[in-house]
């Protein structure tokens, strides 16, 4: 008996049963065991389909992105407050040993801004430059804010390398041509006595040549790598390095380019809801020849990249810019069409 109510309810659930023209046993379809097992696979094919779908969408994990590039006069400030962005700078000789010797070099930086105002009386657009120093020490590893490189940072001999110290503003941003701009210069100098600094003598110039004739210019800083399609840090980070050949003999300008990013992020399901993040990133460095300057050996520049790449990676839009639970739902129409099509074969 149990057994038996048991097949008719399962009977119940067959979606291919066959009409007839007379009723059977009360009923105007006639149901099998075989009918229900086929729409039971059926509903289970179809959840499948929909879960994918469904899954994607709510874990936001196959994002589409969508990037553009343009030119921006007036890059958004980028900050090196150690979290942001860490530097370390420093000189290697060619046995791989790091220099920290103020009486061989000295170390100086400067924050340099540019502004335009308008002249009242001849409506002309003036530049005013204003250089303020700033503070250069030994690093330490307090100067490493970021847990995920302190393990990179510390194989370092960090007394042997410089960093700016705290409490002060260092940053780039916009560009000479347009509002405002401002760069880091951080020189690097042979030692020379002065009735200033009377408690640095420096060494003999013929030895500070022999040091200095072949060096290494090394910095040290965090990698950004950019992933927008993880949703919660499409920043990853890690430690890295770049050097360039220098020489007392001949004065460099060795200048790192950063750019910054900016992702938007549509995680509405239903409306639309952006999310921005904004984030910077080292890009390139180039070499230039310094004359007329014979006590420098490298002069190291940060500044805006001019051409700022500006990427707007959409989560949950379509190239069409249709919402995404729209796709979805188009997805989902047409596995029924198509499972419809072949089981009534």
């Amino acid at each position: 008996m149990k057994s038996h109510c048991l097949v008719e309810a399962i009977k119940n659930i067959d979606i291919y049963g066959v009409p007839i023209g007379v009723n059977l046993k009360n009923e105007q379809t006639y149901k099998t065991i075989f009918g229900a097992m086929m729409s039971l696979q059926r509903f289970i094919l179809f959840g499948f389909y929909c879960y994918l779908p469904c899954q994607e969408l709510f874990n936001k994990s196959n994002p589409q992105i969508v990037t553009s590039e343009e030119q921006v006069l007036n890059p958004q400030r980028m900050d090196f407050d150690k979290e942001k962005q860490i530097i370390m700078m420093g000189f290697s000789t060619a046995q791989s040993q790091l220099i920290n010797d103020p009486t061989i070099f000295q170390v100086s930086a400067t924050q340099s801004s540019v502004k335009n105002f308008q002249n009242e009386t001849s409506k002309a657009y003036d530049k005013i430059q204003q250089n303020t120093l700033l503070r250069i020490r030994s690093c330490t590893i307090d100067d490493v804010k970021v847990e995920k490189v302190k393990c990179y940072f510390s194989n370092l001999k960090l007394n042997q390398l410089f960093c700016f110290d705290d409490d002060q503003e260092v940053y780039v941003e916009g560009d000479y041509s347009g509002d405002t701009y401002s760069r880091v210069d951080v020189s690097f100098t042979q030692c020379v006595n002065s009735t200033s600094n009377s408690q640095i003598v420096c060494k003999p110039q013929k030895q500070i040549d022999k040091v200095l004739s072949n060096i290494s210019f090394l910095v040290y800083m965090m990698d950004k790598i950019l992933n927008p399609s993880n949703f919660d840090t499409p920043f990853d980070i890690e430690g890295f390095n770049f050097l360039d050949q220098a020489s007392n003999q001949q004065p460099q300008q060795y200048t790192a380019y950063f750019e910054n990013y900016y992702i938007d992020s549509d995680v509405g399901i239903i409306s639309q809801d952006i999310q921005k993040k904004r984030d910077f990133i080292f890009t390139r460095t180039d070499t230039t020849i310094i004359y007329n300057n014979p006590l420098l050996i490298m002069k190291f520049t940060m500044r805006p990249y001019h051409y700022i790449l500006d990427n707007d990676f959409a989560f949950n839009i379509a190239s069409s810019q249709q919402k995404y639970n729209i796709q979805f739902i188009k997805t989902i129409f047409s596995q029924i069409k198509m499972f419809e099509s072949y089981y009534s074969q």
